[in-house]
């Protein structure tokens, strides 16, 4: 599909055929942490998938041995550089988190993610948003915002939507890590594989067969679905509370005892 070029995007990689986009995150030296660079490149690239009539679906993935580790620990250090950072500031880099987590969610059409290596924080979150989720057996998973002295904020309705009120409060609260069998017990994952290359042979089959359902009825069937789940100010609230966090003590520590590869405080 000409749609898609390859070229204008800096953090991913995509690739269009046979009536689906497969995108890969591409800041493998970085484990794929979104930056805000790839949030925003994410967000212009669904709203323009979700146009595309003839488009069916979209694969997302990550390159090299990490699917995603969440948001860039760097990016939000640098908000300490000239001391505490502007609480809009906080609040409007949430929000964009937000967007980026919506344009899945809400995406029109079939979204179906494919997980090897790590999926962290805001990467657990944004797998959340996808319809179908497929792992390999190297696959781990975890809600680790709360050991740097933040807060799941954004993800947490989608996370709560997956794996339920129970096991989402389990994993946000206690920020363990898990592997994938105990994900699937969860209900996080539809399949788990041995190697990549039979959860991407896997995902590219099951694709093959959603074309034999229709394309307007999916898109009303997911929206019915999704007005159920999300309530329209909560973007709003969880980025001020996001912002509390962030603004606190423990945040400026939690990242400087990440970059320093350090216990933080509360944990010595």
């Amino acid at each position: 599909m000409e749609f898609f070029d390859n070229n204008q995007y800096e953090t991913l990689e995509i690739e269009a055929n046979n009536q689906w986009l497969f995108i890969k995150l591409n800041r493998p030296k970085s484990k794929n942490a979104l930056s805000s660079k790839m949030i925003a490149e994410l967000i212009h690239l669904m709203e323009l998938a979700s146009s595309q009539k003839l488009l069916r679906g979209v694969l997302l993935s990550g390159n090299g041995d990490s699917f995603c580790s969440g948001a860039d620990l760097k990016e939000f250090k640098s908000f300490f550089l000239n001391g505490k950072p502007d609480k809009n500031q906080v609040i409007s880099s949430s929000l964009k988190v937000a967007k980026l987590l919506q344009s899945f969610y809400y995406f029109p059409k079939y979204v179906i993610c494919c997980i090897d290596g790590p999926a962290y924080a805001g990467g657990f979150g944004l797998a959340c948003c996808s319809d179908f989720i497929f792992a390999t057996k190297n696959s781990k998973f975890g809600i680790t915002e709360i050991k740097i002295g933040l807060s799941p904020a954004q993800i947490a309705p989608f996370v709560i939507n997956r794996l339920g009120s129970k096991n989402a409060k389990n994993l946000m609260l206690s920020g363990i890590v898990i592997d994938a069998i105990r994900a699937t017990q969860m209900g996080l994952l539809d399949g788990v594989f041995d190697n990549k290359e039979e959860m991407f042979s896997y995902a590219k089959n099951f694709s093959y067969k959603l074309k034999f359902c229709a394309p307007n009825a999916v898109a009303v069937t997911k929206s019915i679905i999704s007005d159920l789940d999300q309530s329209v100010k909560f973007s709003e609230i969880a980025a001020d509370k996001f912002a509390e966090c962030m603004l606190g003590e423990e945040t400026p520590e939690g990242l400087q005892a990440f970059v320093e590869k350090r216990k933080p405080s509360w944990n010595l």
